[in-house]
């Protein structure tokens, strides 16, 4: 990063920002999230997604011990883990479903756009999450002493 260091004009700070740059093209590149980038290129921005290194990581849900609705959460779990359901977000947002028969349900247009379509993941690069769990605080330590440096 030191030698491109010069070279980045702009470090962002949320995702808004990612927005306005994509529309505005003062940028060359730019790592984001797929669904704010996929919402401005569908506005026309001058920009084109890259899935080939791009990282990914999944979502979850949580049951919070003791509640007296454990049994629904479950339940509702079940039906949105399912294909079908998670097909139905894809024309309004352009994250990816977490379950890939939800591809048999989706429109091949519309999986064109989609971070876990099964043509992209093999390029891709999973997130280490229990390594960003164990050093997010040294690494942003690390990174603002460089920024700053």
């Amino acid at each position: 990063m030191e030698k491109n260091k010069d070279s980045i004009d702009i470090w962002w700070n949320g995702g808004a920002q990612t927005s306005q740059l994509l529309y505005s093209g003062e940028v060359d590149m730019l790592p984001t999230w797929n669904g704010r980038a996929q919402v401005a290129v569908d506005d026309g921005a001058p920009v084109k997604l890259v899935w080939d290194g791009a990282l990914y990581t999944y979502e979850g849900w949580t049951i919070l011990k003791g509640t007296p609705n454990a049994d629904l959460m479950r339940e509702f779990i079940e039906f949105a883990a399912q294909g079908k359901q998670q097909a139905l977000f894809t024309p309004h947002v352009a994250y990816g479903p977490t379950n890939p028969s939800a591809f048999e349900y989706i429109d091949p247009e519309r999986a064109k756009v989609l971070p876990t379509n099964p043509e992209y993941l093999p390029n891709m690069v999973a997130v280490d999450t229990d390594f960003w769990g164990a050093h997010k605080d040294e690494a942003a330590e690390r990174f603002e002493t460089w920024l700053l440096s």
